[in-house]
């Protein structure tokens, strides 16, 4: 693990709530905003009623675009949908180099999805595999619940297609949470492995793999205007009541060609 990734943790801590690291346009487009993509709902795993009613629903990119628990408690698909993920590498170069993103309102820098589902439509087992324009990285996601505790967990693992050693790479993923069906007053925290929103209810995003490198909160209209800048400043917490966007970063020092990490997030409504 290097010293200079806390150092660089910490150092955003110090900054203004702004996106502080620029990276290129993935795919090297000229900067002009991605296109808006299609939230569509893939499949859907529901179960329970009641209290212990949980329904979450994935798009065909892998993005968590519904997360309903208890029942009539929307915490995702309120507004703009914001989830999701993104992959930098140089990252503490100076001119980190961003090679996609797909934060579900917008994407960029990821070639069409290819789905294994053997069982169909709103089916376990799920897998969703993606590569990057440039060809450099694939991305592979698999998906599970635990319905008694209200879990929903992501596989990611990640794939140097290169034929150079890559440094310094970013894996994040991105939650905005609208607890309760509503954006504006919701109260952000986090830990060294999990952040989360709260309301009535509360939703958080954990890294359940060793060597998480980085959580932090950001404004969700910092973000959303910002798709495609990696790091971010982390927002004092806890935050005053509003609209936030929590993050979970896996920072790889380096990965040979043919090499690949994977790691486990898991989503909880408590």
């Amino acid at each position: 693990m290097h010293g200079r990734s806390l150092a660089f943790i910490g150092s955003l801590l110090l900054l203004p709530a702004a996106l502080v690291i620029h990276a290129l346009p993935a795919g090297g487009s000229s900067g002009q905003p991605a296109a808006f993509s299609t939230l569509d709902e893939q499949s859907c795993f529901t179960s329970g009623s009641g209290e212990s009613f949980m329904k979450v629903c994935t798009s065909t990119d892998g993005n968590v675009v519904r997360f309903e628990s208890p029942a009539g408690s929307e915490h995702i698909a309120v507004g703009t949908i914001l989830e999701g993920y993104q992959l930098c590498d140089n990252l503490f170069s100076g001119s980190p180099v961003l090679h996609g993103y797909d934060l579900g309102f917008t994407e960029s820098g990821f070639k069409a999805s290819k789905i294994t589902q053997p069982g169909g439509p709103n089916t376990f087992p799920l897998t969703i595999v993606q590569t990057t324009s440039d060809g450099d990285y694939r991305l592979t996601q698999k998906f599970s619940r635990d319905a008694t505790e209200h879990d929903f967990t992501v596989t990611m693992t990640l794939k140097n297609l290169g034929s150079t050693t890559t440094v310094d790479i970013d894996l994040a993923r991105f939650m905005d949470g609208d607890l309760d069906g509503d954006p504006s007053d919701d109260i952000y925290d986090h830990s060294a492995n999990s952040v989360w929103g709260r309301d009535v209810h509360a939703l958080s995003l954990t890294g359940l793999t060793p060597g998480l490198r980085g959580v932090t909160v950001e404004s969700f209209s910092g973000r959303s205007a910002n798709p495609g800048l990696c790091g971010v400043a982390d927002l004092p917490v806890p935050t005053s009541p509003g609209d936030y966007v929590g993050n979970v970063s896996y920072i790889f020092d380096s990965m040979a060609p043919g090499a690949r990490e994977t790691v486990k997030l898991v989503f909880r409504e408590f």
